[in-house]
């Protein structure tokens, strides 16, 4: 992980770990970068950077990252796909 140029022809999506949540604020997506082990929680980097927050519930959260997939042209299932693979 850490600082990694991506290629345009990267695919990548988010996720939400239902354990990443932080009370009062809300759920912090992760990308998944296929082809990588792990994920990048989006929690900020560097002193004036704050994490992001998805929803107040984690079905709102799950539905902001179905949205961003599907912009990003990644369905659910290859959403799925991306989060298990990482996973191995």
């Amino acid at each position: 992980m850490g600082n990694t140029i991506l290629k345009p022809s990267t695919k990548m999506c988010y996720t939400i770990l239902p354990t990443q949540y932080e009370e009062g604020k809300g759920y912090i997506p992760s990308l998944v970068i296929d082809g990588e082990h792990g994920h990048r929680p989006l929690t900020g980097q560097g002193e004036f950077a704050e994490p992001w927050y998805w929803g107040p519930t984690l079905e709102d959260a799950e539905r902001i990252a179905a949205q961003k997939n599907a912009e990003m042209g990644i369905s659910p299932k290859e959403a799925m796909q991306m989060v298990l693979r990482s996973m191995r």
